[in-house]
This record gives structure tokens, sequence and C-alpha cells, in this order.
């Protein structure tokens, strides 16, 4: 309740949150089917359900928390001169299953059969559209608005906006970076130099984020690197493509961009070869089991996922900053011990001065001393000191 009696569900209608949420979420984002075998939970003995999505769960918890995060500040824009579009979270759900389900369409016809097909037309233009970002926000990871400012979270990167004319795929394409595939050379440096490790060892961070487009970019005033950690958000999308029986491009992310980033950070940030990443991962929160999912039911996919056409570019980069990192610490390696050389000598050609000031001193004195005495001469002619 307000101050003014008026409740805050009104204003804040998606702060309620069901424990149901998540799998709400997984059915609506994913197609995931009710599973009898273990009742939705991913636990279960029965030998034919070895591979069910449930047991994905437990990975969707940072995924849970982004959804609850970007959803609890929700407010509709015109309030007092419409009904609200998102009374609840599955108002919300219903629009990002039918953007899932119809990704090619424009922006604008989406609208227009969601609403028309749900008997809802007097609603005002910019609920209908903040609704519609809201939704694809958390289809895709990408923050997505006009107006709604609870989505820009980001003053660096503000969010994309989706023209009407714009279907849910491209404009999700186009919000990604996206180059040359690597070569193979290129793919062994990058193996060879970028990890968790490494950039910990040169001084970069690494910054936990919950946007999609900032995965491995580098920020020089926070002397970091963006890492996109939600691989349980990632291999859910590929299971859209199993559940919903849909081609590889008639889904919201490219899957080669989700396999693409899914490597990175199983095989290239946090590779188990090197036991420091672990620990990297840990002081991060981050829970490298959830790298450990079952990803044989996408080795079918005809995509070649160590090309790194989305994040070949970035990862180029991270090579040169370390290589450049490691130059600066051996010039200053070489310069500390040139100044450590410097000082010995400056400290052994004053010994030596000293040594010569003692052994010279007293026999110039004693020079000095000669050089002083005044000869007399007496009238017979005899000198004398």
């Amino acid at each position: 309740m307000s101050q003014f009696g008026i409740p805050l569900t009104k204003y804040f209608p998606l702060r309620t949150f069901p424990q149901d949420t998540l799998e709400t979420l997984c059915r609506s984002l994913w197609g995931w089917k009710n599973c009898p075998q273990c009742v939705n939970t991913g636990v279960s003995s029965n030998a034919k359900c070895p591979r069910c999505p449930w047991s994905m769960q437990p990975h969707l918890e940072p995924f849970r928390l982004f959804y609850r995060e970007i959803t609890y500040q929700y407010t509709p824009e015109d309030r007092c001169k419409s009904p609200p579009v998102l009374e609840n979270h599955v108002a919300l759900l219903k629009i990002a299953a039918f953007i899932q389900h119809h990704p090619q369409y424009p922006r604008k016809q989406l609208i227009a059969e969601h609403f028309g097909n749900h008997g809802i037309m007097d609603m005002t233009d910019a609920n209908k559209n903040q609704a519609f970002d809201l939704a694809l926000s958390v289809l895709s990871m990408i923050p997505f608005a006009e107006n709604n400012v609870c989505l820009d979270r980001n003053p660096v990167d503000g969010p994309e906006t989706w023209a009407e004319h714009q279907a849910a795929s491209d404009v999700v394409a186009s919000a990604l970076p996206v180059g040359e595939p690597l070569s193979r050379q290129e793919r062994r440096t990058v193996c060879q130099n970028v990890s968790a490790a490494n950039l910990e060892q040169y001084n970069l961070r690494i910054i936990k984020t919950d946007d999609f487009r900032q995965h491995l970019e580098y920020d020089s005033a926070e002397s970091g690197v963006y890492v996109f950690f939600h691989p349980g958000f990632l291999i859910g999308h590929l299971s859209s493509l199993r559940s919903l029986a849909v081609a590889d491009d008639r889904i919201v992310l490219a899957p080669q961009v989700v396999l693409e980033t899914l490597y990175t950070l199983r095989y290239i940030l946090f590779a188990w070869e090197d036991s420091r990443n672990s620990s990297i991962a840990s002081n991060m929160g981050f829970n490298l089991d959830d790298l450990k999912m079952d990803m044989s039911n996408y080795s079918g996919l005809s995509l070649d996922s160590k090309q790194y056409q989305y994040w070949g570019k970035r990862l180029l980069l991270l090579v040169d900053i370390l290589e450049d990192a490691k130059l600066r610490r051996r010039m200053q390696a070489c310069a500390k011990r040139y100044r450590r050389k410097a000082y010995a000598g400056v400290v052994v050609l004053t010994l030596v001065v000293g040594v010569i000031s003692a052994v010279i001193g007293p026999w110039m004195q004693s020079r000095e001393g000669t050089s002083n005495v005044v000869l007399v001469m007496a009238p017979n002619g005899t000198v004398t000191p």
C-alpha cells in the first residue's frame, strides 16, 4: 500500500514473484514440456528420463535473478489512460512466448496479432510497446527500451530500439558484434593467451554482466573485461530448437552466437586445465558446474562453434592487451634491475672516492705543509727555514 492508500501492485504489477515463476519461464521461453517422470524437478531414477531439460533448473538461478531484477521495477507508462498490459508475470511470458514462436514477424505485426488474438484493443501504444520491449529483453538478455528507464541499467551501452518494421531475430542480431571467423592460427593464439588466470595475473578485472552485448568487451576505464556468465540461459535457449521443433534460424538468438559464447566460457576463459581458473570463478560467484551440462544433444547442429565469428574480434583484442601488459611488465622489471645496478654503481663509486680521499688526503696535507715553509737567508749567506 502506498501512502495514498493505492495498492503498489497498480504501480509495480510484477513485484509479486510466485514460486513457480522459473518453471513458467522455462515452459514459455523454451517450450519445455511437463515431465511425468521427474515432475519438472529434473531429479528422476527413471532410465527413460536421463536428459530431461528440467535437470538444468539448478543452473538457471543466475537467469532467475536477472528476470526478477528486470521485472521488479516495471511500471506501466500510461497508468491513467488505459488498462495495464502486464497485470502479472503470466501476461509478460505470453508475449515472450509469442515472440519466440514468431521471431521473423515484424514488431508491428507481432503487436497487432497478439493483442488482437486476446481481444485487447483499448490499450495505448506506449503500454504495448513497453510490454514488448520488456519481453524481448527477457528473451535475449539484451536491454530494449525507448522510454522505460528501468531497463537502462548501463549508462555506457544504452538500450536498443526495436523498430516496428524489424523482426525480433533481426534486431537481436544487429545488437551483437559479428565479423570474420578466426583462422586456425588465431584460434590457437587465443587459447594460449586468453584465460581468467592470465587476465588476473596482468591486473585485468573480470566484471560480471547481464547484458549479452557486453560479453568479452574491454573497458579501459575499469581496467577490466565484461563476462556474460549465463550458461544455463544459453543452453536453455538451445533446448528450444528441440522442444519447439524449429529450424536453427527460427529462434530469437542465433545458435551460432549461443554456442560460441558457451565455448568462450568453457574452453577459453575458464578452461579446466588451469586450477587457477576455478579459484577465480569461485571468487566471482561463478559456478563452474554450470559449464559441465551435457551438450551432446546439440552436437548435431551444423555449426563450427570454434570459429568465433561473433566474439573473435574481442578475443584478438584481449590477446593484444595481454601482450602489451606482458611487455610493460618486462620493461618495468628491466628498469627496476637497471635502477638497482645504477644504485650499486653509485655506492661503489662513493666508496672508491672515499678510499682515495682517505689515502691522498694526508699526503696532500703534507705537501701543502711543505709548500708553506718560508726560507730565510742570513747575512752570512746561510739559508734556514
